[in-house]
């Protein structure tokens, strides 16, 4: 009986993979150290996902042969990725010597160049699939000897998010005591110049009124 029970869940495992594989929606996108310290990236999804964002942002460009819609992709995954450590805008991190292997789900690797060796904090984009309803791609961060992290790249954070390195975990970066100031003060402005104008339309009603 135990046996079954292992076949059966094996199948469930393999099923549930090919599903997500085909899923255009979803997608991973991960940061990896290496032992030797050496970080990749690499970019998961299905090959529809892939064929569609090449369709929709490259119209002219006519591929012939597999190796030029690789290289496309390269170029699309290059222009839609941002990454940036310590909060260091202007030094992004280089992505380089990517390659693509194709299939029902699509691997994307790249190496990183540009990775300082004390890190505090990560800012990652990705907005490669931002032209597919209602996408999604887990970002995952896998630093070696720290835990390993995972957040949600979508269109309500406009595919970024900023990480800040605390007892040896990334974690999302929470607005600022300033901001959260900053926002409730528009808020109230905002209340109170609606409150002005209902007043005002409430009096010129009631004026137009008495007139009559």
């Amino acid at each position: 009986m135990q046996n079954y029970i292992i076949v059966f869940l094996f199948w469930m495992i393999c099923f549930c993979h090919k599903v997500e594989a085909h899923q255009p929606e979803l997608s991973s996108t991960m940061l990896i150290e290496q032992a030797n310290g050496q970080w990749l990236l690499q970019v998961r999804s299905a090959l529809t996902a892939f064929q569609y964002e090449i369709k929709t942002n490259y119209p002219d460009r006519i591929y012939e042969s597999p190796e030029a819609f690789q290289d496309l992709v390269l170029e699309h995954l290059e222009k839609n990725i941002n990454i940036y450590f310590n909060g260091d805008q202007d030094n992004s991190v280089v992505i380089q010597k990517g390659y693509v292997k194709l299939g029902h789900e699509t691997n994307v690797v790249f190496e990183i160049a540009g990775v300082p060796n004390d890190i505090k904090s990560v800012s990652a984009k990705n907005s490669t699939f931002s032209g597919i309803s209602r996408n999604q791609s887990a970002l995952i961060v896998a630093k070696s000897g720290f835990e390993k992290a995972q957040f949600v790249l979508n269109n309500k954070n406009q595919h970024r998010v900023e990480l800040v390195l605390k007892n040896k975990q990334f974690e999302l970066v929470k607005k600022s005591t300033t901001e959260n100031l900053l926002f409730s003060k528009y808020t109230y402005l905002i209340g109170i110049s609606l409150s002005l104008m209902l007043a005002l339309m409430l009096l010129m009603y009631w004026g137009i009124n008495r007139r009559k």
